[in-house]
């Protein structure tokens, strides 16, 4: 059986030429929708979504191109790539509309069916590059705005107090205020940190550099160490943290990656708890996979947001927390790539006014060694698992 590719729509008055491209189009593995008008074509182009239209050029030239004006105008096919069918007789002027037009390419008819599947293939080759390209350059933007913008703010308050501290003077310098500014410093600097760390493991994994390098980590040990890390950030606000985790609970990962999705699912837990709120860590497992869940008491999240949490950066943004706390909006889009490294994944549930759960899911030791993962280790893992 033909495995299914990707869609094409074919826009055309002749019967026999639809019928020939159909059956080219279908043997070549894509799916194929025929349109004899245009209005036709107009309606399927918005329903069917196509990756690629092919256009009889006397179809696209009625009506001082309105056909080709609705497609560029519209949401849904304004970056789907069209190719015009011309007949033997066309003129040069023509050709030159075609190409004031924007039309990806044209081919001339009667068809020839390797000429048409390599424009084809071409075409949507070049399409899927200059998508990458603008993904990239999207990226791009948004991580220079991070950097111009978040990274500024907080050196220039670094600035701001250490030159107030420098205009009071030694003598005059009381032990409450000087306590007051250091803390100052103090959250900026954990942001800075937490935000370069986050923008670091971003690049790296954007450029694949990040090398999953799993063993046998023991996930209570793990959550104690960050949950240290976090306590005065917890303390200022008042927030008390709840666990219910099994004891010596394994899990087969890699313990940086792992770490830094346990940072942001907990530093995320307290930005968003209100003073005086709670935070409950819980972890339980069986012999195939592994939960863990940070809840917060904050304000929870509405269902149509959810979604966008783990979208990729460039569109995924920073929401202030409970007390105005600044984010990069990076964190779980790179926590939620680390989870899927790491062969699990990342889950959110949320009530409005009730606060919000996030799980990790990774597979257990009986798991991973059933799967047989090829990763250095394996001693400790066979010898963790008997």
């Amino acid at each position: 059986m033909t495995r299914v590719k990707r869609s094409i729509l074919t826009i055309d008055r002749n019967t026999n030429f639809l019928t020939i491209t159909k059956m080219i189009l279908q043997d070549a593995g894509y799916q194929v929708y025929l349109a004899g008008t245009q209005s036709q074509g107009l309606q399927l182009s918005r329903t069917c979504l196509p990756s690629l239209i092919l256009l009889d050029w006397q179809l696209a030239k009625a009506n001082d191109f309105e056909l080709i004006n609705s497609l560029q105008d519209a949401v849904a096919t304004e970056s789907v790539p069209v190719i015009v069918t011309l007949g033997d007789m066309t003129p040069i002027t023509d050709l030159q509309s075609i190409k004031k037009l924007g039309v990806a390419d044209y081919i001339r008819k009667p068809l020839d069916t390797i000429e048409l599947l390599t424009r084809i293939d071409m075409t949507l080759s070049r399409v899927k590059s200059l998508r990458v390209v603008e993904e990239r350059d999207q990226m791009k933007n948004r991580l220079l705005a991070i950097v111009s913008h978040d990274l500024r703010s907080p050196l220039s308050s670094f600035q701001g107090l250490l030159a107030y501290i420098k205009s009071i003077g030694p003598d005059q310098l009381q032990v409450s205020t000087a306590y007051r500014l250091i803390t100052g410093v103090e959250d900026e600097f954990d942001r800075v940190v937490h935000m370069a760390n986050g923008l670091l493991y971003w690049a790296l994994d954007q450029e694949d550099a990040i090398c999953c390098k799993r063993q046998v980590c023991n996930l209570s040990e793990l959550l104690w160490q960050t949950i240290k890390v976090y306590c005065l950030q917890a303390g200022q606000k008042n927030i008390k943290i709840d666990l219910d985790i099994v004891e010596n609970a394994e899990v087969f990962a890699d313990p940086n990656l792992l770490c830094f999705i346990i940072r942001n699912l907990l530093s995320n837990a307290i930005k968003f708890s209100p003073s005086h709120g709670d935070i409950r860590i819980t972890v339980t497992q069986d012999d195939h996979d592994v939960r863990l869940a940070v809840s917060d008491s904050g304000p929870g999240i509405k269902q149509e947001a959810i979604h966008q949490l783990f979208q990729q950066m460039g569109t995924s943004k920073s929401t202030p927390g409970s007390c105005g706390e600044r984010g990069t909006g990076l964190g779980l889009t790179v926590a939620d790539d680390f989870a899927r490294k790491l062969g699990g994944r990342l889950t959110v549930k949320s009530v409005m006014g009730e606060g919000s759960t996030f799980q990790l899911y990774l597979p257990g030791l009986a798991e991973c060694r059933e799967a047989n993962h090829p990763v250095a280790g394996d001693s400790a893992l066979e010898k963790a698992v008997r």
